[in-house]
């Protein structure tokens, strides 16, 4: 179980990294730097990254602060399908809907609907979290069982 938790981190650290550095087939667009409009994203990036290092080589606190990370992270991306209101719908579309943009579903007006880019975010932060938390209570499980402990 480890071993997949730490694939699916990994992954999600290389679909993040590409929000730092762009992304685009020709001309259709999966993701734009964000080191121009959310320099904020390479501070978020250096703490997952460290997350991701603790769980694969300091596993007793690692298996603690990737799924607490990926809940955060988890809160902010989907909570934005909770702020929902035309102003911010129009504002979502306005930032991320640049010509090119690669979608999966048509934008829309009346419901926010993410680009490519952030709903394979969305899938992976929650794989992840899940993995990471069933790994952590496995893991605990197995400690209580053990006599000889962590």
């Amino acid at each position: 179980m480890r071993r997949v938790t730490a694939i699916s981190a990994i992954l999600l650290l290389a679909w993040f990294t590409l929000d730092l550095t762009g992304f685009s087939f020709g001309d259709l667009i999966l993701v734009i730097s964000a080191f121009s409009d959310e320099p904020v994203d390479a501070a978020f990036w250096l703490l997952y990254a460290a997350c991701v290092s603790a769980f694969v080589f300091k596993e007793r606190v690692g298996r603690w602060l990737l799924p607490t990370f990926a809940a955060i992270w988890g809160f902010i991306q989907f909570g934005m399908y909770l702020q929902a209101s035309p102003e911010h719908i129009a504002s979502y579309n306005a930032f991320f809907a640049h010509e090119g943009t690669a979608y999966l579903v048509t934008p829309s007006d009346t419901v926010l609907i993410k680009d490519a880019y952030h709903m394979v975010l969305d899938l992976l932060i929650a794989v992840t979290f899940v993995l990471s938390l069933v790994y952590l209570v496995q893991s605990l499980r197995q400690k209580a069982s053990s006599p000889e402990g962590d």
